[in-house]
């Protein structure tokens, strides 16, 4: 038995808007109606009367549950229409409730929810429809305008759920990639803020019983471990703003001498071997910050997946200063190349590793390009090849330094 549906983050938000604006309608349509039975006569109003009393007070308990489900306050809706529709014979009061509930249904519940709940309000249709035939109705001559009322009930049902329904799946999946990075974030922090407070608490506890030797370790792990913290929360800050709003301060950098301020920062992190290839005294307009950043992200990357020789090759063309990041491992399988750059793909291609919030080649193609440059992969001769392209410094020196 499918469990009843729990919704969360945008829905849960729209659904408890609707429980309001349902509570708020239905005791005014019950004071309303109340009036009209105690002042006036009205066919059937007695009946009404504890339909929608009976209504309310499903939508009220609903709205106090911590699990609120749109499902029950919809089956509600469409039981009360369906009521009212056989009770007073109203083809349009039908139609305008099936397209209100159809559509809420469309935009509150899943998909397999929202087709049993139109299959429910469909059945109450044909109750009413039935219900008509016994008593007569249509009259003659009203047949053709009962039909066109239904085609366009049946138009504007359709249309509006044609633009609803992308809509809502389009927020499902904004709320599954905000729930997967909380958890991503959650998950990936513990990791090196574990390491930092078991290393703080041994230094603590046992300093004066470590020797010199021992305690410069300490120091060195203390020192990876939150460089490795600080590069995911600078990962994760770079991801979650605008590019238009990601800080750029371009200056003229030594890319080799960067490259290798990088390697030093990493330290123990690459147990692979690095070899620096050509490039030395070439220069490139760029924030070195995010230069750094970017280099981080290709090396710790080639050291989590690739094969064991990792090469960095500078060279210059034209305006353009290149930094091509390789290694000797297999690659990223052929159909999912054009996927690299999007978000969250190192989960989703199955190579997921500690310290990883499948961000980096996103970030850092997006930092590249805030340069002025680009980043792109290919894997070509049994490597693969991640290439920063950057504006050269002999090209547009004196513009930067006017």
């Amino acid at each position: 038995m499918a469990k009843p549906q729990v919704v969360d983050g945008y829905r849960l938000q729209l659904v408890a808007s609707f429980l309001t604006i349902r509570i708020g309608v239905g005791a005014a349509s019950l004071i309303a109606l109340a009036l009209v039975v105690a002042f006036g006569s009205v066919a059937n109003a007695w009946i009404t009367l504890p339909a929608i009393g009976i209504d309310l007070i499903l939508n009220v308990i609903e709205s106090r549950r911590d699990e609120r489900r749109a499902i029950v306050s919809l089956g509600s809706m469409a039981t009360l229409l369906g009521v009212l529709f056989v009770l007073f014979r109203e083809p349009a009061l039908i139609g305008a409730g099936l397209v209100l509930v159809i559509v809420a249904t469309a935009a509150l519940l899943e998909r397999r929810y929202a087709a049993v709940l139109t299959g429910y309000s469909m059945i109450w249709a044909v109750v009413g429809i039935a219900t008509l035939a016994e008593y007569g109705l249509p009259y003659p001559g009203e047949t053709p305008s009962i039909l066109a009322t239904s085609l366009c009930v049946a138009a504007v049902t359709t249309a509006t759920i044609a633009f609803v329904y992308p809509l809502t799946r389009r927020l499902d999946r904004y709320d599954a990639l905000r729930n997967r990075l909380i958890s991503n974030v959650s998950h990936e922090l513990r990791t090196p803020l574990t390491g930092l407070h078991g290393l703080a608490s041994v230094l603590h506890d046992n300093f004066d019983e470590l020797s010199a030797a021992e305690v410069s370790e300490f120091l060195d792990l203390l020192v990876l471990e939150s460089a490795e913290a600080t590069a995911l929360v600078e990962d994760l800050l770079t991801a979650v703003r605008p590019t238009d709003f990601v800080r750029i301060d371009v200056g003229i950098i030594d890319i080799a001498a960067e490259v290798d301020t990088v390697l030093a920062m990493l330290g123990p992190a690459i147990t692979k071997n690095v070899d620096v290839r050509n490039g030395r005294g070439l220069h490139a307009v760029a924030d070195p910050i995010r230069f750094r950043q970017i280099i981080r992200n290709l090396l710790t990357n080639a050291e989590r997946y690739g094969g064991p020789l990792i090469e960095v090759d500078i060279e210059s063309e034209a305006n353009m200063v290149s930094i091509t990041v390789s290694d000797d491992g297999q690659g990223i399988p052929e159909s999912d190349r054009d996927k690299v750059f999007q978000e969250w793909q190192a989960s989703d291609l199955g190579v997921r590793h500690p310290h990883s919030l499948g961000l980096g080649l996103t970030i850092s193609q997006r930092l590249a390009r805030a340069m002025d440059g680009d980043l792109t992969y290919e894997y070509s001769g049994g490597e693969s090849r991640f290439t920063v392209t950057l504006p050269g410094a002999p090209a547009v020196a004196g513009a930067a330094l006017s």
